[in-house]
């Protein structure tokens, strides 16, 4: 299995595994230069708009998240994958998908926990099961099931990854045997323990949430 890190391949799994059908906003989705394998469906029943800041993903509508430029109750489900973090104001991005939501409307969020830091431009929150209700439900969004993204040695394994690519020596270690043979082994390892082992909302790479619209 190739990935480059457990969180983006748990991203991959969880939202293959859900069925997409109506009108599909993406928050943050990427048409051009996705880092995943996800593949966002296609077909008469799937009406998919990309929202993104950056003009270089080519989405169907350049816009802030704070400020939806479409009416109320517009949309059957709402994605934002990664997005939660590297708001300022989370609050109003998740009252403004409540707003264009239809009621019974389904809304999937992804978000790191035990996770480095990655500003994309900026970096500012990492939020607990218990925070992420809370949230969801002062915006009329309620939440189904958070799911966890991998236990103890994803957490581990990605930050051994994350901290290589961020060293200053990056260059010289990427042609070495420690990244050309020591990581893929420590992958597979960590991938096949990781997968036996009981996960919990305590060590984890973060949360798959699902929810609806009062």
């Amino acid at each position: 299995m190739q990935f480059l890190t457990f969180r983006r391949h748990y991203l991959d799994a969880f939202f293959s595994s859900i069925s997409y059908s109506g009108k599909v906003l993406d928050i943050g989705g990427e048409r051009s230069g996705r880092r995943g394998q996800f593949v966002a469906p296609s077909g008469p029943d799937v009406d998919w708009t990309y929202l993104n800041l950056d003009v270089g993903t080519q989405p169907d509508l350049v816009s802030d998240a704070h400020h939806l430029a479409f009416g109320d109750n517009t949309f059957d489900m709402i994605l934002l994958a990664e997005v939660l973090e590297h708001l300022e104001h989370p609050e109003i991005v998740l009252r403004e998908i409540s707003r264009v939501l239809k009621p019974g409307g389904t809304f999937l969020a992804t978000m790191p926990l035990l996770y480095p830091i990655h500003p994309d431009p900026r970096d500012f929150q990492r939020w607990t099961p218990e925070r992420i209700e809370i949230e969801f439900e002062r915006s009329g969004l309620v939440v189904s099931e958070v799911k966890t993204m991998g236990g103890t040695f994803a957490v581990l394994h990605d930050v051994f990854r994350y901290s290589l690519v961020r060293s200053p020596y990056k260059a010289r270690i990427r042609n070495r045997l420690v990244w050309k043979f020591m990581v893929p082994v420590i992958r597979w390892i960590f991938l096949k323990i990781d997968e036996k082992v009981l996960k919990n909302s305590y060590t984890t790479t973060g949360f798959f949430v699902v929810s609806t619209k009062e």
